[in-house]
């Protein structure tokens, strides 16, 4: 959420009169703010990969992408995490229920 629409959130407290004249400033200020762009990088300096794999390789990789798209289309995936604790409690979770099927995977034959 940008700033303008943040602060025309908050304007919905304030008496009518005083919305517009909020809502008016707060759009002169959002039309005289210089926009701000970031250069392009010349990228012709840079290595590229064109010529380090073979079709072969490339053809396999693509495969794992397109896989891996559909992963992510169908919800197969985890996170999003905000800290690297959250993940790791994930995983360990993931490893206990992992560890337990086995176990009665096992204790069945």
């Amino acid at each position: 959420m940008d700033v303008t629409q943040e602060i025309a959130k908050r304007v919905g407290k304030l008496p009518p009169d005083l919305q517009q004249q909020v809502l008016r400033f707060v759009a002169s200020l959002d039309a005289a703010a210089p926009q701000v762009r970031p250069k392009q990088a010349d990228s012709s300096g840079f290595p590229n990969a064109d010529d380090e794999y073979t079709p072969e390789q490339r053809r396999a990789t693509d495969a794992l992408l397109a896989k891996s798209d559909e992963d992510i289309k169908h919800g197969r995936t985890h996170g999003p995490f905000n800290t690297a604790e959250e993940m790791a409690a994930s995983i360990e979770t993931k490893i206990k229920k992992l560890r337990r099927a086995t176990r009665r995977s096992r204790s069945a034959r």
